[in-house]
């Protein structure tokens, strides 16, 4: 018989790293969480709604908030000398088995510069040593060269092919699964 375990309580936070901060989102990053929906590149690599509008974007930022006291995901604001330009969290946690999926996008205007490697990072210390996490997953498109070099930048380890595991917009695709467990950080 497998023992009773406590769901993982995540809570709002605020993590720095110089200019760079992940912080709750608000409701005045609406325009953010639009712009994210008619990028190209976003629409192309992530479940970002496409075509969301500012009062879908606001809905989309108080269910952010419900989530975080669900326990189920914590989505946080990037941003950079205090403007946000992206979003990073733990997607999908998984209380039982103490894991959680990270995700991320930026606007094109911030990438480029690091900034996804070092918010993963950032984000990835805090859990894994604030939480009672034991790994993170994160997943890429087996043709995103550029989310798989930040992924091994970040210090997560490819660990395989997962194939037909994403429904994607022309059906089943595989992803690639990068690993960073509690320890791997030094």
């Amino acid at each position: 018989m497998h023992g009773v375990r406590e769901n993982i309580e995540l809570r709002p936070v605020v993590l720095r790293d110089g200019d760079l901060t992940l912080r709750p989102w608000q409701p005045g990053d609406a325009d953010v969480r639009v712009r994210a929906g008619q990028d190209p590149d976003i629409r192309r690599w992530t479940s970002v709604p496409r075509d969301v509008d500012e009062a879908g974007a606001l809905e989309w930022i108080a269910w952010s908030e419900l989530a975080i006291a669900a326990g189920e995901s914590l989505y946080l604001a990037v941003t950079l000398d205090g403007r946000c330009v992206g979003s990073m969290g733990l997607i999908e946690v998984h209380h039982a088995h103490r894991r959680a999926e990270i995700g991320y996008w930026l606007l094109p205007e911030a990438r480029g510069r690091g900034l996804v490697v070092r918010a993963l990072r950032l984000l990835g210390d805090w859990a894994l040593t604030e939480l009672p996490l034991a790994r993170l997953d994160l997943y890429t498109n087996t043709d995103n060269d550029a989310s798989m070099a930040v992924a091994l930048r970040a210090g997560y380890t490819r660990e395989g092919l997962l194939r037909a595991w994403h429904t994607g917009p022309d059906g089943q695709e595989d992803l690639v699964l990068f690993g960073l467990v509690r320890g791997d950080a030094a």
